[in-house]
């Protein structure tokens, strides 16, 4: 028995937060509130920063209604912070408002500069695997990514290439691509 004051253990600490975790009901009790961690991935870890870079667009203008990054089927995008090389017209938040209605471009010379990319934070602690790409189409045929290359990071500085994607079709207007799989 603890004489009064003195702290518990890590230990202790780790099967208190446990016995509180597994107290509550679903969808509580799988984990959602506990801190993210480096998962097991089957030999490929997850990790905190993502990038869709080397975009190859067209018809003057990239410019699509929707972009999302997956994992293992899960649209994960929300749960990350977004940003840009380079200022879209439109705001970059219309990228990821749900609607297919709605547009964000970038010259297709800005989209496709070699220092241009769209970046994904996932936060302090969080790492995430991403397997999967979708963009959706707006108004015109040829202004979607028909080529990019998906970058992951561990401290947003030193990049490496998951994979590359070329000669992608057009979505269809105010419509979702199939899933771009990565290894």
């Amino acid at each position: 028995m603890r004489r009064f004051g003195t702290p518990p253990s890590a230990d202790e600490m780790e099967a208190i937060a446990r016995r509180a975790l597994n107290a509550l009901p679903e969808p509580f009790a799988i984990g959602l509130y506990m801190p993210a961690m480096p998962m097991d991935y089957g030999g490929v870890s997850g990790h905190r920063y993502w990038r869709i870079k080397s975009i190859v667009a067209g018809g003057g203008f990239f410019e699509i209604s929707e972009l999302a990054l997956f994992d293992n089927g899960v649209d994960v995008t929300s749960g990350a912070s977004k940003s840009s090389s380079d200022t879209p017209t439109n705001s970059l938040s219309l990228l990821f408002d749900g609607s297919l209605s709605t547009r964000c471009y970038w010259t297709e010379a800005t989209a496709e500069a070699s220092g241009f990319y769209i970046a994904f934070d996932f936060g302090l602690g969080v790492a995430v695997n991403i397997n999967g790409v979708k963009q959706a189409g707006f108004d015109t045929n040829g202004r979607h990514m028909s080529g990019f290359t998906l970058e992951y990071s561990d401290d947003g500085s030193a990049w490496t290439a998951l994979g590359s994607k070329s000669s992608l079709t057009y979505p269809g207007n105010n419509t979702w691509s199939a899933l771009y799989s990565f290894p």
